[in-house]
């Protein structure tokens, strides 16, 4: 599998566990009060990673419930946006806005009619 393949494969826990990826929590403990399972949550939301989550006690039965119910956020570090600029656009040999009016009334079809668009192409 490539590079690239491999980077737009679907967020898993197993991915996140193996690769390290940080993750976050609902802070508001959406589990019914006086049971386990809330107790544990309010353990483990407080981890940024799956592995400090199951070392702080939550269980891959946790993990998975909290990831389909949207408790459970993956960070999929490709994905994370970068403090770097975008470089500059060239855009100096397209075309001027005026160019583009021009263009824009011949081009495009007036309410929705076609024909003309299709009569050009024909004509090719």
């Amino acid at each position: 599998m490539t590079q690239v393949a491999e980077a737009l494969q679907e967020p898993t826990l197993g991915r996140a566990k193996q690769f390290g990826w940080e993750i976050s929590w609902d802070q508001r403990n959406p589990k019914r009060v006086g049971t386990k399972s809330f107790e544990r949550y309010e353990n483990y939301k407080s981890a940024k990673s799956i592995q400090q989550a199951i070392d702080i006690g939550a269980t891959m039965g946790d993990l998975k419930w909290d990831l389909e119910r949207h408790y459970l956020k993956l960070h999929d570090p490709i994905l994370k946006p970068t403090d770097e600029p975008a470089p500059p656009l060239d855009d100096s040999e397209g075309l001027i806005y005026d160019e583009w009016l021009v263009a824009r009334l011949k081009l495009l079809p007036k309410k929705g009619d076609l024909t003309p668009l299709f009569a050009k192409i024909g004509e090719e």
